[in-house]
């Protein structure tokens, strides 16, 4: 999550998204592979801080400052970003919005193999989102 400029959006989903994270010194950019892939990401991963190794996501320092609903979907056999990062920020999300109704963990089962890329594959995945984009609508 980054914190963007303008209106606050209604509500946020995170997909397999880490508490936070720092780039150290020499290690490859986890990210590289979006600039082809996605237009205008280097907005938000420029290569300027790539270089100074200066990448950081403060997800769970930009958590305590959310106001807003939201769905967390995340595997649990996600071999990237592990399952007990979804639980942290799911705790944090419902103690800052003091609110079990306002955040929502929907976890998918490590049998379905689905690890970090594949939720897109889940059948119910679409009803999980229209329900609870109709429950921020209301």
């Amino acid at each position: 999550m980054s914190v963007l400029p303008g209106n606050p959006p209604d509500a946020v989903i995170l997909e397999g998204a880490f508490t936070d994270i720092e780039i150290p010194e020499g290690f490859p950019h986890p990210f590289t592979w979006y600039y082809w892939r996605f237009p205008y990401i280097q907005y938000y991963f420029s290569q300027d801080s790539i270089k100074a190794n200066k990448f950081i996501l403060p997800n769970v320092e930009n958590l305590k400052k959310m106001r807003t609903p939201l769905m967390i979907l995340h595997s649990k056999d996600d071999h990237m970003v592990p399952f007990r990062m979804a639980e942290e920020i799911y705790s944090i999300a419902k103690s800052v919005l003091k609110s079990e109704e306002k955040v929502r963990l929907v976890a998918f089962d490590g049998s379905l193999g689905y690890l970090h890329n594949g939720l897109y594959r889940d059948p119910g995945l679409p009803n999980f989102i229209r329900e609870f984009v109709q429950f921020v609508a209301k």
